[in-house]
């Protein structure tokens, strides 16, 4: 019985598995996530490429850098028609 649980332990879902990998970008993970993310990877495809996808989306947006500002106006006027489409 204490086998089944252990085994019940490393296995994650897929929603689990994509929000450690999206962590896993931003934060260090504990031993035990990495080792459950990784047997998770390891049996689905679908987690594996939205790994590789997240992967190089925060490579490139990390490579991806602009000195360039809003001005006020372009701030207000955003922030109006965000607001807009939220009514």
């Amino acid at each position: 019985m204490a086998n089944n649980t252990n085994t019940k332990k490393l296995m994650i879902t897929c929603k689990e598995a994509t929000m450690l990998s999206v962590q896993k970008a931003e934060i260090t993970l504990s031993f035990s996530d990495r080792m459950r993310l990784f047997i998770h990877l390891l049996v689905c495809q679908y987690c594996r490429l939205f790994n590789k996808q997240n992967k190089m989306i925060d490579r490139l947006l990390s490579n991806w850098k602009t000195d360039k500002k809003l001005s006020d106006f372009d701030k207000n006027h955003l922030q109006n028609i965000i607001e807009k489409e939220l009514k």
